[in-house]
């Protein structure tokens, strides 16, 4: 702002010029304010005038920051509202999206709940073949634990067989040895009768023969 030299203090007569530019917001505002010509005729006067003025200076420049401030809220809120329309349209496309989503989930509902009925039905049956299989394998464990249990007697039973049939074995074979033994000594008590019995025949023989002898001769002699 540009104030001209201060006046006398005779009255004498002025031209006040005030002109001043300020951009906001990429706009330019001009503000010109020229007073006529006239007379000041005193210092308060001229002081009144000049702070009337500064005072209007001061306005304007707080009205030029309001301008400011609104026009920054403005582009804030334009870029809210952008935005809020990219938000918008995002959501009603999700929107479209599902409710074709929906619309498919309403027309595919019959089979969907043939679908549920069929799969209670596979689980219905899912439990009684587990429960039938449940018995099954506790029956077969039972069945298991009275073959085991016979097996075992029969096993002990076996065993004891065993046992019994080693012992006569062992028996048998001590029988068998004594057998051999007695059977060793009567074919060595047959031998020697029967060497006893050649020997007594070899005697016989030998004595038929002596007595035959004179009975042969006597008997010659008589023919």
């Amino acid at each position: 702002m540009t104030i001209g030299p201060k006046p006398a203090t005779a009255p004498i007569p002025i031209l006040l010029v005030c002109d001043w530019k300020i951009v906001a917001g990429g706009r330019e505002f001009e503000f010109v304010k020229r007073t006529k010509k006239m007379a000041a005729t005193s210092d308060e006067e001229m002081d009144s005038l000049l702070s009337a003025f500064d005072q209007i200076y001061e306005d304007a420049k707080s009205g030029i920051s309001e301008m400011q401030l609104l026009q920054s809220n403005y582009n804030a809120e334009l870029k809210m509202r952008e935005s809020l329309q990219v938000a918008c349209d995002a959501l009603k496309r999700e929107n479209d999206r599902l409710a074709k989503l929906y619309a498919k989930s309403l027309k595919n509902l019959p089979d969907q709940l043939d679908y549920r009925t069929k799969c209670l039905n596979l689980k219905e049956e899912l439990k009684r073949a587990n429960n039938e299989v449940l018995l099954k394998e506790d029956g077969h464990r039972k069945d298991m634990e009275l073959l085991k249990r016979e097996y075992e007697q029969k096993f002990a039973c076996l065993e004891a067989q065993v046992k019994e049939s080693l012992h006569e074995k062992a028996t048998n074979e001590a029988t068998i040895s004594e057998l051999h033994g007695d059977l060793a000594a009567h074919k060595s008590h047959m031998q020697v009768l029967a060497m006893r019995l050649d020997q007594i025949h070899v005697e016989v023989e030998s004595k038929c023969e002596a007595l035959c002898l004179p009975v042969n001769i006597i008997l010659r002699f008589r023919i």
